[in-house]
């Protein structure tokens, strides 16, 4: 797990990827740009932490869509392969946050919550193999 404004290899040394510090809306909390190895993903913002996958193949991470506070949060989880450039979303959470919690044991199952703040506040935990998607799309980098 990469912790806020850190850096962490992959389990394999393979990949570097570091959360910088960005900014953080008013009375709420702080988001940050990403870098994984020399490419930076400098037009998207991201939450907090990130997951790298047991195999090393995929990171996993919150994509913010808007740092308006009247508008979201709007967020969802990004899959990012860093071996062949690729990436996968995950629905898009309005008034919401898409967390990654946890791989279980050393298998491709995400362990992760959506938490939906829509008349009231709302959580939603789930398992997701990620083995079984198939809508992977390249990624615009700089």
């Amino acid at each position: 797990m990469i912790e806020p404004g850190g850096r962490s290899m992959s389990p394999y040394g393979r990949h570097e990827a570091e959360l910088s510090y960005a900014g953080e809306i008013s009375f709420g909390p702080a988001y940050f740009t990403l870098r994984i190895d020399s490419r930076c993903f400098a037009d998207r913002i991201f939450g907090h932490c990130a997951l790298w996958s047991p195999d090393n193949s995929i990171l996993v991470v919150t994509e913010w869509h808007t740092i308006d506070r009247e508008r979201g949060p709007i967020t969802s989880l990004l899959l990012i392969r860093p071996n062949d450039w690729t990436c996968s979303r995950f629905p898009i959470l309005n008034k919401g946050f898409a967390l990654s919690n946890y791989f279980v044991g050393h298998s491709m199952v995400l362990r992760h919550t959506d938490e939906i703040f829509q008349g009231g506040r709302f959580k939603t935990e789930r398992e997701t193999n990620l083995a079984m998607i198939d809508d992977w799309k390249p990624i615009t980098a700089n």
